[in-house]
């Protein structure tokens, strides 16, 4: 035996012979040259894609990399009932690096260029340019195997593509059909579900209405100090070409300055007002979660807490665990009345610095370059993410909700969001899924897009999460269809399956926004 593959290495060295790969995808019998495949992989965690070509299954976690997979079945259309119980993937490598799903891998075999014939010699029931010849019955080998051309298999699931993008095109005018659902009177819900990030200071567990944060960031490397600043403010630093003023959250609440430098974070907290955007930094000793909680329990300030500095800073108590966790949920407007006065001590720090002195590495270098932040939800068994800065504000799914008439067919209706109207569009539909047969878990994520704000029906929010950029690719050019919306995916290289980047502004095109906004 060893003589044999000694010679027949040798036959290969001198490129007499070919290697491929044989394998069986229902009962038709194929074969792909041995260099155009990576690697043969057990069949991995799968997140399935929306609204892209039906023979793409989904995107795997391939040790950190992003693999699409293509059901050789499907693509082409090889009828049979019975499902292998050990299908393989085959990781093809055309430039862009694709997976191949075929039910059984039987072997390798070197096969002689006389025994490979051209594909125009047979007939098979599969279409003529998917196939690059057939290798002939010989030794390890007792059928005839048709070579497979895995280029033209993926340029025919891009035509695909292209094929729906079109059609979703073409349907774009059929959005403005009357809806057959009566109409309802809706009234404001008081039980809206308010999502909390929640950080620890000197040992005590804080929070922030989700709306409120608009994002999380890394200590700077070094902080530019304000002379004759109120006590609670550490600095000022530079985010994206403004100045931000850092509160110690310790010592707001009479804590030593002794937190572990590594851990800290600053919660960049903020809100609308007449005279603009105000904006502070939290410096808090550790970001935990999101919590949830109504708006009820947020409704008033306990009597016990009420009266002295740090306790003005305190909107309201919330119990969670069944009593055992106390959290404070922090009062925005009294925080940034501290903007206020750190503004004026950051202008007045700016004359005493030059301007290259000034140049402390914006807060966002390093870490917050490095990283990005994303509003983590579930749709089905897929995760999505959307940028946490496109999030307005995340509320339960309302009991009721208004159907208005000759709405386009995607709007699930309106609802009274605090005496606003609010369109809503059912995620779920809108992505070409099953309706959800349970709502109670549903929530509503309102996003502005060109200044229209939408709510859109998640099946439930599960965290705020932290994303290395290195971790976001491209989403793979074969799922055109809705590149639009999906643009990048995420793989966390200790964590299995990809997250799905939602590009917020792409959601809705302007005919659509027009559409809602009527």
């Amino acid at each position: 035996m060893s003589e044999r593959k000694a010679e027949q290495s040798a036959a290969d060295a001198a490129g007499q012979l070919e290697q491929y790969i044989l394998f069986r995808v229902g009962q038709e019998h194929f074969a792909l040259p041995l260099a155009q495949v990576c690697e043969i992989i057990r069949e991995p965690a799968l997140a399935s894609v929306p609204l892209s070509p039906s023979c793409l299954i989904g995107l795997a976690n391939l040790r950190g990399q992003v693999l699409p997979v293509i059901d050789v079945r499907q693509a082409l259309g090889i009828l049979c009932d019975e499902e292998d119980e050990a299908p393989r993937i085959l990781v093809f490598d055309n430039g862009e690096t694709t997976g191949l799903r075929v039910d059984h891998v039987s072997t390798i075999v070197s096969v002689e260029p006389a025994e490979v014939e051209s594909a125009e010699a047979i007939q098979a029931t599969m279409r003529s340019e998917m196939m690059a010849g057939v290798v002939k019955p010989g030794a390890g080998r007792d059928k005839s195997h048709i070579i497979l051309n895995a280029v033209k298999l993926l340029e025919m699931v891009a035509a695909e593509r292209i094929e729906r993008e079109r059609a979703d095109v073409a349907g774009a005018d059929e959005f403005g059909g009357a809806s057959d659902t009566d109409e309802q009177d809706q009234e404001g819900d008081d039980t809206d579900e308010v999502c909390l990030v929640s950080f620890d200071v000197a040992g005590q567990e804080y929070a922030l209405p989700i709306e409120s944060v608009r994002e999380i960031v890394s200590m700077p490397p070094s902080i530019a100090q304000a002379p004759g600043a109120d006590p609670t403010l550490i600095g000022v630093a530079s985010l994206r070409g403004e100045l931000l003023p850092l509160i110690s959250m310790r010592r707001i609440f009479g804590a030593p300055d002794n937190a572990a430098a590594q851990t800290q974070k600053i919660v960049v907290a903020g809100m609308d007002t007449e005279d603009g955007p105000l904006r502070v930094g939290l410096v808090a000793d550790h970001v935990r979660e999101v919590l949830r909680t109504s708006e009820e329990e947020l409704a008033a300030k306990p009597e016990a807490i009420a009266g002295g500095a740090s306790a003005s800073q305190i909107r309201s108590i919330c119990l969670f665990d069944d009593g055992e966790r106390v959290v404070s949920v922090l009062d925005m407007e009294q925080l940034c009345a501290l903007e206020e006065a750190a503004k004026a001590a950051g202008a007045a720090q700016k004359k005493h610095i030059d301007e290259e002195d000034m140049q402390t590495d914006d807060v966002e270098t390093r870490d917050a370059e490095e990283e990005a932040q994303f509003v983590i939800f579930k749709l089905g068994a897929e995760a999505y993410g959307a940028p946490i800065s496109s999030v307005q504000e995340i509320v339960r799914r309302p009991d009721q909700i208004t159907r208005v008439p000759q709405s386009p067919d995607f709007v699930e209706g309106v609802v009274n969001l605090r005496g606003e109207i609010l369109p809503v569009i059912d995620s779920r539909r809108w992505f070409g899924l099953d309706p959800l047969k349970e709502v109670d878990r549903q929530r509503i994520i309102v996003f502005t897009i060109n200044n229209t704000r939408v709510g859109f029906f998640v099946d439930f929010v599960s965290e705020v999460k932290r994303l290395p950029r290195s971790s976001i690719r491209p989403a793979p050019s074969m799922f055109g269809a809705q590149s639009r919306m999906i643009e990048q995916v995420a793989h966390l290289p200790d964590e299995r399956g990809v997250i799905l980047l939602i590009a917020v502004e792409r959601l809705l095109d302007s005919d659509q926004l027009e559409a809602v906004a009527a």
